[in-house]
């Protein structure tokens, strides 16, 4: 796991510290920022070992870090929206069984259901575009 630390001279540094050893202690809290089940809730830290070749000055980092790691984020979660996307048709498209309050004699010919489909659509759409934009946005920066 990379840290950002603060040696005892004032010096701010990224420690690489593994998280497979005593005293790293991970809660799945869901008080941490994150999602649930991502790993992202509040870690402890007390008397880990960090070996000197693991602790790298805070000035290295490539300057992009934060913006890469949250474009990363977004093209995941873009991802995500689109195969939900594909779920959601391809559930459609199977689905033999009508609503009892449809409007069609098949529910892939339902216009309530296809606004819901097309929603879906466009927002995974939307989703991925942002995504993309943003990683323009962030090449011009850097």
């Amino acid at each position: 796991v990379d840290l950002y630390a603060r040696l005892e001279d004032g010096t701010d540094v990224i420690a690489a510290v593994s998280s497979h050893q005593p005293g790293v202690t991970h809660h799945d809290d869901w008080n941490g920022f994150g999602q649930r089940t991502t790993g992202s809730g509040t870690s402890v830290y007390e008397n880990a070992a960090v070996e000197d070749e693991n602790i790298f000055p805070f000035s290295s980092r490539f300057k992009y870090q934060t913006a890469f790691y949250q474009l990363f984020h977004l093209a995941t979660l873009a991802g995500i929206a689109r195969a939900i996307t594909r779920e959601v048709a391809q559930q459609v498209r199977e689905r033999k069984r009508i609503f009892s309050t449809g409007n069609a004699s098949a529910v892939a010919q339902d216009v309530q259901v296809q606004q819901v489909v097309g929603e879906v659509s466009a927002l995974a759409y939307a989703a991925e575009a942002t995504a993309i934009r943003a990683t323009f946005a962030a090449q011009r920066a850097y």
